[in-house]
């Protein structure tokens, strides 16, 4: 059994890539972690570390501290990223991060999402590590923002290190085969073409304006025999619109304008 559970990790290891995306440590200082007024907690910094104690808000005790927006080259939809915050202390800790995104419906109205760990990681005496996965495959982020939730009467983390990764399928290979598509506005565009290095794959394609109050389209795709999905960009161009198709945590995009 042991040797299962090894090679299943292994196998892991070699179908996924991790790009750092951040990685925050507090010797110095905690610039660019706050808290909320809306929010419990009560942020300082000891010792070389951020600490987040839980205190009574909206009739329960808890704590949230959320850190820096990642840089918007990082915010394609189709993208999966981990957060891994190392911490000890009391009470129970819950990484994750609070998505922005298009709405889907015809209010056209932005909203946000909290996606975190639904088991808590119970803090203890010595440093230990949690870890979320979020697969952004169903949402069109705007923006995304690692938060940390603590939770309990008298509890407090003491954070070390938080780091941000973007995994994906190493073993995929995709590119965009139309670029950057420009017609008269008004007009309507062309489909555009990408090529996955797996044939016969469903993936997920979006299509978006870049204006922030204007919605998306998400749906499915399926790859030809020869890799490549063919998406459509309905409707009247009048600004930027960004095309991405994404699979396993890989993303492409192209853009019409």
């Amino acid at each position: 059994m042991k040797k299962i559970v090894l090679f299943l990790v292994s196998a892991l290891c070699l179908l996924s890539h991790a790009e750092m995306v951040m990685s925050a440590g507090f010797k110095k200082n905690i610039n660019g972690w706050s808290g909320a007024s809306y929010w419990g907690g009560k942020i300082s910094h000891q010792e070389g570390c951020l600490v987040l104690e839980s205190t009574l808000n909206r009739k329960k005790i808890w704590g949230r501290v959320r850190g820096p927006k990642l840089r918007p080259r990082y915010e394609l939809p189709g993208r999966y990223y981990k957060i891994t915050v190392t911490a000890k202390g009391s009470g129970d800790l819950y990484p994750g991060f609070l998505v922005y995104a298009k709405s889907s419906s015809a209010k056209k109205r932005a909203h946000y999402l909290y996606c975190k760990a639904e088991t808590p990681f119970k803090l203890g005496a010595k440093y230990g590590k949690s870890s979320y996965l979020v697969k952004l495959d169903d949402i069109i982020p705007t923006g995304v923002v690692p938060i940390i939730d603590l939770y309990g009467e008298n509890s407090t983390a003491q954070i070390r290190l938080v780091q941000i990764e973007r995994l994906e399928n190493k073993e995929l290979k995709m590119s965009d085969l139309s670029g950057m598509t420009v017609v008269p506005s008004g007009e309507t565009a062309p489909a555009k073409q990408f090529r996955f290095s797996k044939p016969g794959t469903v993936v997920k394609t979006f299509v978006y304006p870049v204006a922030e109050c204007e919605k998306g389209i998400i749906a499915d795709a399926k790859t030809n025999s020869k890799g490549v999905v063919t998406v459509p960009v309905n409707g009247k161009i009048n600004g930027l619109i960004k095309v991405v198709a994404a699979y396993d945590g890989c993303a492409v995009t192209s853009s019409v304008l």
